[in-house]
């Protein structure tokens, strides 16, 4: 038995990530997944179901704040499984809830333009990357309709990282976006085109963003190869940082295939 916040557990274990701030519980009330300073419109997410469900939250006296949520047996989403039009409704929820909405902003959210996401990119951008002939290409790309994609562009609620690794399907059926750390105000396009680009062949695109509730256009089609562009060389910098040098090539071939408009 293991006492912590005030409650006894019969369980109470690490539960990985790289914060170290994340727990699996277990006590006579059920099982939980415990977060210290989780985001905070944890709250939101859980009463629009779009995360399994928030229990309770405590403050301590440092000031951290403890949220515990109902522990959601299920499976990852696979590959495959990220065409579903589960994935596209709940896309368009996310994107067009609301509550959301006014809270990201009432707790003054930074809104991320075109223009913060061209510094975030080039920001500690180490030379032996920059020089890259293909990310010279993707900057000069980015650079070239920043102010075209910025005319075009409408905040809302984006995840920020929707690959499938996210995505939880419950034993219940029940299906949940999770690791919110990264949400930002932004064009929905930061969301769509990882989906696209990563999951969804080219020539399904106009359906799928037809049951999204758009159609593709020529502007949308430079948004999601802007966004696509940014996300790569963002994941770039991080692989490179961290010494993951074979994963960073692999993202380098994807940098390649997005400019030659070819399927990834």
């Amino acid at each position: 038995m293991t006492h912590y916040l005030g409650r006894q557990w019969d369980e109470l274990q690490p539960a990985g990530g790289e914060s170290g701030q994340a727990y699996y519980a277990t006590n006579h009330e059920g099982k939980f997944f415990l977060k210290r300073n989780s985001t905070p419109f944890l709250a939101v997410l859980s009463a629009e179901g779009f995360v399994p469900r928030l229990k309770w939250t405590q403050r301590l006296e440092n000031g951290d704040v403890i949220t515990a949520q109902k522990w959601a047996n299920g499976q990852l989403l696979t590959h495959d499984e990220m065409t579903s039009a589960r994935v596209i409704n709940m896309m368009r929820s996310i994107h067009t809830s609301r509550a959301l909405n006014l809270l990201l902003k009432k707790i003054e959210t930074h809104v991320m333009y075109p223009k913060d996401w061209l510094a975030h990119v080039k920001v500690d951008l180490e030379q032996d990357i920059s020089r890259h002939p293909d990310v010279q290409l993707a900057l000069s790309y980015l650079r070239n309709n920043q102010e075209r994609v910025s005319r075009a562009m409408t905040a809302v609620v984006c995840h920020g990282d929707v690959n499938h690794n996210n995505w939880l399907l419950s034993d219940e059926d029940e299906l949940f976006l999770v690791d919110w750390e990264g949400a930002v105000l932004s064009d929905v396009s930061v969301d769509l085109s990882m989906l696209l680009y990563l999951y969804i062949p080219k020539e399904k695109w106009n359906t799928w963003l037809e049951e999204y509730g758009t159609v593709m256009t020529p502007l949308l089609q430079v948004k999601l190869k802007w966004y696509m562009l940014s996300h790569i060389i963002l994941t770039i910098k991080t692989k490179h940082q961290s010494g993951r040098l074979n994963e960073m090539n692999k993202w380098l071939l994807k940098l390649n295939k997005v400019l030659n408009d070819e399927e990834l």
